[in-house]
């Protein structure tokens, strides 16, 4: 595997800590799906229609957003809308083996299982995986910028440990209720029998030696 393209170049921006920083809790959470079903890019980048109570439009201007191709954090708004960003990348990684894999089900006449690109992006078992963390609660926090660091860090690790991982996009929230928080949205890549990308974590992870 070659490294996720961008992601050892990308500038999430450097910061002094300066001063002791106080010990903080951190939470993270890796889900691809919850009680209504497979989580949407358009809650991170904000293009989202619903009224949600908890996202305070105001202060959405400070949030800061990444998306695959782009090598620094822009804050405001996204370069380029996240749902879009996602459909292209599978387009390019996986649309090989998937219609491979569909003309298999024509030949065999199980029409029914023939699935669009956006099927397979949507699918519970092949959407992207979502990475939620939090650095302190509602009353004490990490700034803005220190989440900024410690993302590029997780990710520059990441992209060293896991290489067949390839984010997607992602975003720090500052205008929810609670902490300043990143969303990260990913994918991880392994190989079919014909050696094209498939969506995998189980079999990604087997290829890395870890089972």
């Amino acid at each position: 595997w070659t490294r996720a393209p961008d992601c050892a170049k990308m500038n999430f921006g450097e910061v002094n800590f300066g001063a002791e920083v106080s010990a903080m809790r951190v939470t993270l959470h890796n889900a691809r799906s919850g009680k209504n079903g497979v989580f949407s890019a358009s809650h991170n980048d904000r293009t989202f229609k619903s009224k949600d109570e908890k996202v305070h439009r105001e202060e959405t201007s400070n949030n800061m957003y990444w998306c695959l191709g782009s090598t620094e954090m822009h804050k405001g708004a996204p370069l380029k809308d996240f749902d879009k960003v996602e459909h292209d990348a599978y387009v390019e990684y996986f649309s090989k083996a998937l219609a491979a894999q569909n003309e298999k089900h024509r030949k065999a006449g199980n029409l029914n299982r023939i699935k669009s690109i956006d099927d397979y992006r949507k699918s519970p078992r092949t959407c992207p995986e979502e990475t939620l963390l939090y650095i302190g609660n509602k009353d004490t926090h990490a700034d803005v910028d220190i989440i900024q660091t410690i993302s590029s860090e997780y990710l520059k690790w990441q992209a060293e440990t896991y290489p067949n991982v390839l984010p997607l996009d992602a975003a720090i929230h500052v205008d929810e209720d609670g902490a300043p928080h990143i969303h990260l949205r990913q994918v991880w890549r392994a190989f079919d029998k014909n050696h094209n990308p498939v969506v995998s974590q189980t079999r990604a992870l087997q290829e890395l030696g870890i089972e």
